[in-house]
């Protein structure tokens, strides 16, 4: 299945078509069917995955696995596909990231409080 139809199938999904996916993003009429034979610009793609709620791998490769239903489903997969040692990496990124928020909470309350 190429882009153009992949692209087509999740349209109807969705209950769209392409003319309203390029009215929608702000593209011209007819330019998603000349996908198949000349590359779209990636800031234009992303719009269109966006708004089909579908990622940009699925549209691309066809990877069932890859339509994102919501991030946690999405980054589910994604943590899935890891190898081992970048799986704890990923922990330990994601740990630092979580400690950071808390600092940053915590100071932001403490700022409200010294403001009183």
């Amino acid at each position: 299945m190429t882009l153009v139809e992949r692209i087509r199938l999740v349209a109807e999904q969705n209950g769209t078509n392409f003319k309203q996916i390029e009215e929608t993003i702000g593209i011209g009429n007819g330019n998603i069917r000349r996908w198949d034979t000349s590359s779209p610009r990636v800031s234009t793609f992303l719009k269109v995955a966006d708004l089909l709620n579908v990622s940009t791998d699925y549209l691309l490769r066809g990877h069932e696995f890859d339509r994102v239903e919501n991030i946690d489903d999405e980054l589910f997969a994604l943590v899935a596909s890891l190898n081992p040692q970048h799986k704890c990496e990923l922990k330990g990124y994601i740990n630092r990231m979580l400690e950071e928020e808390s600092v940053a909470a915590d100071d932001g309350e403490e700022s409200q409080r010294m403001a009183k």
